[in-house]
């Protein structure tokens, strides 16, 4: 098996080297674009040809090719061609948080190869956590002075994410580039080679946000005033979680699709000036958690507005820009 494994990576690298010459892309951004196009009109073997063509442009994107082939691949059940994918992504030491108990991996329990490649999948992802660091990186107003104070935004990814997918959403709004210091961070806990994650409750995470915050406050103005805290699904869950174990004195929080912390508790007065924007779809699997989260707010008067969007489902809003200047609006009202 392993013989015939080897013959079909050398035939689809030998496709991608013929097929390279032709392809009408020359940046990866203008790929991407192409590729999602493709997708949104389901013409999936069309994408999977595109990559193909391209996998010798961008050798700095490896990863992020081999799992747009992955999910092309899955679409188009060739699900034997993503262990193929697999295996040869372990070589280059990626790894992508396979887990035979996730429902999204169901198709590959037929295959004995499978077994193997979990395994060493999680022996690459366990190398890299034990020299993984929570990062961050920090967005000054573009007129900034060290004589003014300014409120301080942290934005927390989601689950699955990055601090680079977080910032091309947040950096667009001009508010946020004149009026504010917004600091991105970035969990130590991979899910993949290029995405992370949080929990609630985790004792490391809650150490690297202080240890940030207080090297932010010595060496930036911040009005310590005006903290506000940010994310999306499980950084929303996290912000909560930051706040209301008062890891560091938040006096804002903005969370779109958050999920309910372990251990969330009300217990002082700090807690209680606190403001809160949270928003999600009406078709969010995390609502029962919310309407939990309501119940604690209410009964402790904590000032917060809850909204609903329609025919959203677990996401981020698409009128991010409009929305999060909402929360703003509300909560420097």
């Amino acid at each position: 098996m392993k013989y015939y494994y080897n013959i079909f990576i050398v035939f689809l690298l030998t496709i991608r080297s013929l097929t390279g010459q032709n392809t009408c892309v020359d940046t990866y951004d203008s790929y991407y674009t192409k590729v999602n196009e493709l997708e949104g009109k389901k013409e999936y073997e069309e994408a999977i040809l595109l990559t193909n063509k391209v996998w010798n442009y961008f050798p700095e994107r490896k990863f992020e090719l081999i799992k747009e082939l992955e999910y092309l691949n899955k679409k188009t059940k060739k699900y034997k061609e993503n262990l193929l994918l697999w295996e040869e992504g372990h070589k280059e030491g990626y790894f992508f948080f396979l887990n035979k108990q996730m429902k999204q991996y169901e198709s590959y329990l037929f295959y004995s190869e499978f077994d193997s490649l979990v395994v060493q999948d999680n022996y690459i992802r366990d190398q890299v956590l034990k020299k993984s660091t929570t990062k961050h990186e920090v967005f000054l107003p573009f007129n900034y002075s060290s004589d003014q104070e300014y409120p301080l935004l942290i934005v927390l990814h989601g689950g699955g994410s990055n601090m680079e997918k977080s910032k091309i959403r947040w950096q667009l709004l001009d508010r946020l580039k004149s009026d504010f210091i917004v600091v991105y961070i970035q969990s130590y806990r991979h899910y993949d080679s290029k995405t992370f994650g949080w929990t609630s409750s985790d004792d490391r995470a809650h150490d690297d946000i202080e240890r940030i915050y207080f090297d932010l406050i010595e060496n930036y103005s911040i009005d310590t005033s005006q903290i506000i805290i940010a994310g999306t699904s499980a950084g929303g869950t996290m912000a909560l979680d930051i706040t209301f174990n008062e890891t560091i004195p938040i006096t804002g929080i903005i969370v779109f699709c958050p999920g309910k912390p372990k251990n969330m508790k009300i217990n002082s007065d700090f807690n209680k000036s606190i403001r809160v924007y949270m928003l999600a779809g009406q078709n969010d699997y995390y609502l029962p958690k919310q309407e939990e989260i309501i119940k604690i707010f209410t009964s402790e008067h904590i000032d917060y507005l809850y909204k609903t969007i329609r025919g959203m489902g677990h996401e981020f809003p698409k009128q991010y820009d409009l929305i999060i200047n909402d929360a703003l609006n509300y909560l420097f009202d």
